[in-house]
Parts: C-alpha cells; structure tokens; sequence
C-alpha cells in the first residue's frame, strides 16, 4: 500500500457519519459530506481587501461584510457517478437548498473539497429561485 492509498483510506473515517459527516443534499444528491459554514460576522476580523495601492482593513473602515461562505467535503467518486464531475470554480451549485457560488474545487485522494460562497444581500423574494449547475 503507498502512501496516497493510506491517505485516502484515512479519509474515509472522516466522510463517515458515525464519525464527523452528515447527509446533505448536493445539486440534488444526498451523500454523506462534512459541511462547514460561516457568515461573514465570524471571519470579519481576518480579511483584508485592496483597493488600488492600498489595503482595507473592514474592522477601521467600516466596510460591512455580508453573504455566507461554506466548505464541504465528500467523497468525489459519489458525486461524480451522479453527474459526471464536480463543479468547477464560477459555477453555481446547490448545498441543502442554498445556492451557492464555487470559489474552488479541488479533488485530492478521492475527497472534493468546495469552497462556497453566496450573497445575502441579492437573495431572491419567496417563491423565486434562481439556477444552479444542474438546473434546467
């Protein structure tokens, strides 16, 4: 056994919902993943943005941040008997109903890991619900 073998079977333990995974629904797929989210209050202190030449710090500039960001893990080889692969940076994918924009999505040891973003600011009236990747 080499080393990428025994990484990804040491995944496996984490994907595992007697262990850190739950069920959730992925563009209509429910597979077991590790879903971790936050809003934009929890990481406030932390980003930095550039403006031209210089940086803006959001703590002593005021600049109120907004929207959701998640990251999810799941086993890739699930996912992409469903749908052939997974989403791709710019895209728009569905996690439990929220739709979200992928910032990155790497697959590594057979374990996706999505970085997701979505605006709270442009979410749409009750009723209306804008596309994802695989709607029609």
């Amino acid at each position: 056994m080499n080393f990428k073998d025994c990484v990804a079977q040491d995944w496996s333990v984490f994907i595992e919902l007697e262990e850190f995974a739950q069920v959730i629904e992925i563009d209509e797929i429910k597979l077991p993943a590790i879903l971790i989210e936050q809003t934009g209050e929890l990481s406030k202190t932390n980003v930095t943005s550039r403006y031209g030449k210089n940086f803006i710090r959001t703590e002593l500039h005021n600049q109120p941040l907004i929207g959701n960001t998640a990251t999810v893990y799941f086993k890739t080889a699930e996912y992409v008997k469903e749908r052939g692969r997974i989403p791709k940076h710019t895209e728009y994918t569905r996690i439990n109903g929220k739709r979200y924009r992928v910032e990155s999505a790497t697959d590594s040891a057979g374990i996706t890991r999505l970085e997701l973003t979505t605006d709270t600011m442009n979410t749409p009236p009750p009723g209306v619900r804008l596309p994802s990747l695989y709607d029609n």
